[in-house]
């Protein structure tokens, strides 16, 4: 009967697995570091939240007050970031898509 080796650091690699092990967590952790940061300093870019709502609602020429159920979503489609606004006025629904970084209106329904 052949014995099954379960020993991973026997041979010729013993003490150089755990060495690749180990430089393989820092680069892991490196470029998560640097993905934290990159988004970090992206999202200070957008325009934020209450600014997407307060532009859909001047484009709608509607106060806070007056609309019902406001959504704010921030969505990655087709490689950018958009802002996608959502309310209801007397039974009327509005949405609005805006670029994150400029506040520009892209759609409107």
């Amino acid at each position: 009967m052949r014995k099954l080796n379960l020993n991973f650091f026997s041979g010729r690699f013993k003490g150089k697995s755990i060495i690749y092990a180990l430089i393989g967590l820092v680069i892991n952790i490196a470029v998560l570091a640097l993905l934290a940061l990159a988004f970090v300093s992206f999202s200070n870019n957008l325009i934020g939240v209450e600014a997407a709502k307060a532009d859909a609602l001047a484009y709608a020429n509607v106060s806070e007050n007056e609309a019902n159920d406001i959504s704010v979503q921030l969505r990655f489609e087709k490689l950018k970031l958009y802002y996608f606004v959502e309310f209801e006025v007397n039974g009327n629904v509005y949405e609005f898509q805006m670029a994150a970084r400029t506040g520009d209106l892209v759609n409107s329904n």
